[in-house]
């Protein structure tokens, strides 16, 4: 087991055959014999020995005979079966590798092949192997699968074109061939093959070229070579099928019926299936193995679709397979038109299909015998009839649903009220009509249109005309009410009558009660239908509810245009699906209250801007969503727009009344929008908060185009659904802010370019223009030359705001700014720095003070990064750097020598007091003052800063002695562990049992390790000692001296009828007799009679998977005897081990 533990890798289980004969050399050197003496021992073992009483060890004997003729370079055979000899590794120098040619287009042509995806896999690998016929004694597909595993790279599972050429050398030297006839083998395969049981077997890529496949064929030594290529006995190569010669309209037509049949524009192989089953080709001629088959064989390799080229491909195979001329068989085809789906026919019934057979009320309802007859023909139910609004109708809504909203619950009501349930229309009936007639399923009320369409579907389900169901609703007088009216009392109806108490309750109660207060938007009266609308929906869109309270707020209500008019005029303008109206559908809107009331458009509007604004009613808080406005400027131009009580509002009187504005006109996209575009979205898409800072920076946002405007303006540009815009996109909106601030699109452009991109404003430092800093490099945006640029260094800028030129590069010394990456990376080893780095790094290194205080380094550290970004990259930290040497006034190599001396990130934390009780170790007084010797290794423990190394524990016969009277099996676990510490007597204050655990988890080697070998038990007695404070032989001693495991129990007595069986009589004799006959007998079974002829042979006789563990290591030395005292066991392990 030591031997093993030696020549293994660490924290390997398994060693390999150059490992396994470092360990025969230990075993060799432990014996005092020379190695090939001990390997003679081990070529004449008969092989791994299996003892048992009943079944027999079937892994290595059931293996099929091979042949007997072996070739001097042929492999060593097991029992028969091929093994690869690995014998010239081990004790002869490797045979050199054969020479191969360069990459050819052969290997890749192969490879595109095999591998459609661009990677070749473990399986793909052993499939060209096997149809290039490389598959044989010398080269088994294990063989293969090994050399597949060493040309992939590490931790990948596919290989690339230049891999696969490695592994077809490996072949060939495995195979001991040229590297050529191995490519050519490859190369005269032609592809992946398929095997069928009835249909002949095809190479699909010889189909595939020049856009069949999609892997383009060059010219080779083998295609040239004639049409014969060499195959598998069983299988068919078919020679490429010229271009079919297809008319345009045929191809359209099956271009059409190939997305019928497949939408997505692939098709699968059960869709191809039932397309020839619908065309009625199915036969002797050709079958359903065979549609599977041609299948496979014209699609991709590792694609389980096709696509449209491939699907003519099929046809002219299936035209191929019939004996038909491929337009003949495509017709057929193309007759089917369509996905044919078919079902079980009911029986004809006669009682139910001929209706002059029907009798009673079924017979004589003519009616409805003629409404089910016009539903048969059209395929579809009768059509609802429509009802005419009518003044009677309103009034029954508004009996039911003071509010314009009917519930479900309301409608039940009023139909039960109005005598219209029957046989035809039920309550459930009722509930579904209320469901049709709702616009959504979340909706629980209905409106009056709806409320209409409902009568018309209960007039449908009744079988009688409209006007008798509103009769009958008209008629029913509104709600009825049932209940027990309780009988008049004059003591509580009259209040007058009331006395004492009750009475001046009755007082203060009407005292008490909230006066309602008016609250108006404006005292002014409007100047513009534009500016009502504005008035009740500042954010530019109205609601039905709003729309209703204009009209409520105004005073144009009256019995002839009443509330639920409002609605279906609001219905009637808003487009369809939509919740809210906009300034044009607003002025529609009154229109058609003007129309209602007869009175003209001009009078209505004069009534509408003669209210004060919405009104808000309530008894005790201010109503301020309006009135709490900022007061603006009195002074107004002509073009200025409407202010709403001090604010802002854009003027869209214009659009309701006059003509729009034409657009001006505009340059085509400029080198300078892109530039802005790029400085505002780096990731090359900008938001709208990007673009709303854009137009901020380039002090764009003014009375005439507010901040409300350029969002309007940004959700107009973008497309729908979207949420960025592109460069083009970002165009427009400038020449929309153009369109609406009335200036020339190339202004605003030039506003644009001037700002420079976007700029950060702080408390105590400058703003900066970071965009200015990324040119060439700092920033990844290269800066094209435009006219802002040659105008000089003045640009305009908000009051307030600083623009800082870009800097010239910074000449550092090579040495200097290495060291500079170093530190970086040893501040930020991810290669990018956060702001909170490089704050500890300034503070780190003491550059904090009043001329560079945190805030300046947060600002210089925005000015710096990329716009967007969070991190610092090295070259901008340089240029950070720079700017804090600016800051403090220092010169950049000072400040950079500065922040070097730092030399890493700085932890510190709270300092323990002193107590001197526990520092000065003079005052320890009793035990703990005499044990100098701990004291020393405590004082050393303090000054080295780490604890002290435990003793090593030396090898010896009594240690191993006690060692296996504990373990037999060679482990020792944690309970075994502690027992013989108990049995030794090493228990004290020192080693408690809690420490002896900690131990053994100290020297496992894993976590999920529960038991210890010999090696880590001689690592435990050392730390025992240490924690002890004794030397490892007093450890040692008592160990030995307890002499082993102590048992302690009730012993008991002796008795010699039970203990002396020769005195056993009667039946308990016989059964002695009988359980001696039938004591198993062990039978030895060897794996082969004739000895090894190489110690290559033993190995693969114990592991003939080519590696072998620590157990199976053990198994060869005790089956081939050479365990003594000498060479033991535990020996074994640790050579191992070692190899």
């Amino acid at each position: 087991d030591i031997f093993f533990a030696k020549v293994k890798d660490k924290a390997a289980r398994r060693i390999n055959p150059t490992q396994f004969e470092d360990g025969v050399a230990l075993m060799a050197q432990k014996r005092g014999l020379a190695f090939e003496a001990i390997v003679k021992v081990l070529m004449d073992t008969d092989g791994p020995v299996f003892e048992g009483t009943e079944a027999e060890a079937s892994r290595f004997s059931e293996r099929a005979a091979g042949s007997s003729q072996e070739s001097p370079n042929a492999p060593v055979y097991l029992n028969g079966k091929p093994m690869r000899s690995m014998s010239s590794k081990l004790l002869s120098p490797q045979a050199p590798q054969q020479p191969r040619k360069a990459l050819s287009s052969e290997v890749q042509d192969a490879f595109r092949a095999f591998a459609a995806s661009g990677e070749m896999d473990g399986k793909a690998f052993s499939k060209v192997a096997r149809d290039a016929q490389l598959v044989d004694r010398a080269c088994s597909n294990i063989d293969i699968d090994l050399i597949f595993a060493k040309v992939k790279p590490k931790g990948e599972r596919k290989l690339s074109v230049e891999q696969f050429d490695d592994g077809l050398a490996e072949i060939a030297a495995r195979k001991g061939v040229d590297y050529q006839t191995v490519v050519d083998a490859v190369a005269a395969c032609g592809g992946p093959q398929f095997v069928g049981t009835k249909g002949d077997t095809f190479v699909a890529t010889e189909l595939r070229q020049k856009g069949e496949g999609g892997i383009p064929r060059t010219s080779s030594s083998r295609s040239s070579a004639g049409s014969s290529v060499s195959s598998r006995p069983g299988t068919a190569h078919v020679q490429q099928q010229p271009a079919l010669e297809v008319p345009g309209e045929r191809m359209d037509a099956l271009r059409a019926l190939f997305l019928a049949f497949s939408p997505a524009g692939e098709m699968e192989g059960k869709t191809l299936q039932k397309l020839i089953r619908d065309a009625g080709l199915l036969g002797d001629a050709l079958t359903m193995t065979d549609v599977d088959l041609i299948f496979a064989k014209v699609k991709h390799f590792g694609s389980k679709r096709l696509e449209f080229d491939q699907f003519v491909r099929a046809l002219a195979e299936f035209a191929k397979k019939t004996g038909r001329e491929h337009l003949e068989l495509s017709q057929a085809v193309l007759d089917v038109g369509g996905p044919q789906f078919s079902g079980t026919k009911m029986d004809a019934v006669k009682f139910y299909d001929d209706k002059s057979l029907f009798t009673g009320m079924y017979g004589d309802d003519d009616t409805r015998q003629a409404a089910v007859a016009k539903k048969q023909q059209a395929g579809v139910g009768p059509k609802a009839p429509e009802v005419d609004d009518s003044e009677d109708l309103r009034w029954v809504f508004r009996q039911y649903c003071p509010n314009d909203e009917m519930e479900g619950k309301t409608f039940a009501k009023m139909v039960r009220d109005a005598g219209l349930l029957d046989k035809q229309l039920t309550m459930t009936e009722v509930d579904l009509i209320f469901a049709k007639v709702k616009t959504a399923s979340s909706q629980r009320k209905i409106v009056y249109l709806q409320f209409l369409k409902a009568l018309g579907h209960m007039a449908l389900k009744k079988a009688q005309p409209v006007d008798l169901v509103v009769d009958k609703l008209v008629s029913a007088g509104g709600p009825q009410f049932y209940g027990t009216v309780a009988g008049a009392n004059k003591f509580h109806d009259d209040k007058s009558l009331y006395t004492g108490m009750h009475a001046a309750e009755e007082d203060r109660d009407e005292q008490a009660k909230p006066q309602a207060r008016r609250m108006v938007i404006s005292n002014e009266p409007a100047s513009s239908l534009q500016e009502v609308f504005l008035r009740f929906s500042p954010t530019g869109e109205m609601d039905g509810k709003t729309f209703a309270k204009v009209a409520k707020d105004s005073g144009v209500l009256d019995k002839a245009l009443t509330m639920i008019d409002i609605d279906i005029f609001f219905a009637k303008v808003k487009d369809k699906a939509a919740r809210r109206i906009n300034p044009t559908q607003f002025e529609d809107g009154v229109a058609l209250m003007a129309q209602k009331r007869g009175l003209a458009f001009e009078a209505i509007v004069k009534v509408l801007m003669d209210t004060d604004g919405p009104v808000f009613e309530g008894t005790e808080a201010e109503a301020s969503r309006f009135s709490e406005r900022a007061a603006g400027s009195s002074q107004e131009s002509p073009n200025a727009p409407v202010y709403l009580n001090g604010k802002p509002m854009r003027s869209m009187s214009s659009k309701l009344l006059s003509p729009q504005a034409p657009q001006q006109p505009r340059k085509a996209l400029s080198s300078e929008v892109q530039d802005a575009f790029r400085a505002f979205a780096a990731s090359g898409e900008m938001d709208g908060k990007a673009f709303s800072k854009v137009a901020r920076d380039a002090q764009l946002v003014d009375r005439a185009c507010s901040n409300i405007d350029i969002d309007l303006i940004f959700a107009k540009v973008k497309p729908k659904g979207e949420r960025k815009l592109s460069v083009e996109q970002f165009d427009d909106g400038l020449a929309e802010i153009a369109a609406r601030k009335g200036v020339d699109y190339q202004t605003v452009v030039d506003a644009v370019a001037a700002c420079g991109g976007p700029q950060f404003v702080g408390t105590k430092g400058d703003t900066f223009v970071a965009t200015e800093l990324r040119q060439k490099g700092e920033g990844g945006i290269p800066r094209t030359s435009s006219s802002r640029s040659s105008a000089g260094s003045s640009v305009s800028s908000r009051p307030g705001t600083a623009h800082v030129q870009q800097q010239p590069a910074l000449e550092v010394p090579g040495e200097r700014m290495d060291a500079l990456r170093a530190l970086f990376l040893a501040f930020s080893p991810a290669g990018e720095m956060e702001g909170k780095t490089l704050q500890k790094l300034i503070r780190d290194a003491g550059l904090l003070g009043d001329a560079l205080t945190m805030t300046d380094v947060d600002l210089i550290f925005a000015k710096v990064k990329h716009f967007g970004s969070k991190r610092l990259e090295f070259d901008q930290f340089v240029r950070a750097l720079a700017e804090f040497a600016k800051k403090t006034g220092r010169e950049h190599l000072e400040l950079s020598q500065a922040v070097l001396d730092v030399g890493g990130p700085q932890f510190s934390g709270t300092k323990m007091d002193a107590v001197k009780f526990y520092d000065d170790k003079s005052l320890f007084t009793g035990m703990y003052g005499d044990d100098d010797t701990r004291q020393a290794a405590v004082a050393k423990k303090q000054q080295a800063g780490v604890g002290p190394k435990a003793p090593e524990v030396d090898d010896s016969e009594d240690l191993r002695w006690v060692f296996r009277q504990y373990c037999p099996n060679d482990e020792m676990e944690g309970k075994t562990f502690a027992k013989m510490v108990r049995d030794a007597g090493l228990l004290d204050k020192q080693l408690t049992m809690t420490e002896v655990d900690l131990i053994f988890a100290k020297v496992k080697t894993a976590s999920s390790q529960r038991k210890i070998v010999y090696l880590q038990f001689l690592k435990a007695l050392g730390h025992m000692a240490l924690k002890k404070a004794q030397p490892v032989d007093l450890v040692v001693d008592k160990l030995v001296s307890a002499g082993g495991p102590q048992f302690y129990g009730t012993v008991a007595g002796a008795n010699k009828f039970h203990d002396d069986k020769s005195l056993y009589t009667g039946m308990h004799a016989a059964e002695e007799d009988r359980d001696e006959q039938a004591k198993p007998q062990a039978r030895r079974m060897v794996i082969s009679n004739e000895p090894a002829s190489s110690l290559q042979e033993v190995f693969l006789r114990f592991s003939p998977t080519g590696e072998m563990d620590g157990k199976t290591f053990a198994k060869v030395a005790k089956d081939s005897g050479v365990l003594d005292k000498a060479l033991t066991m535990i020996d074994i392990d640790i050579f191992f081990a070692k190899v």
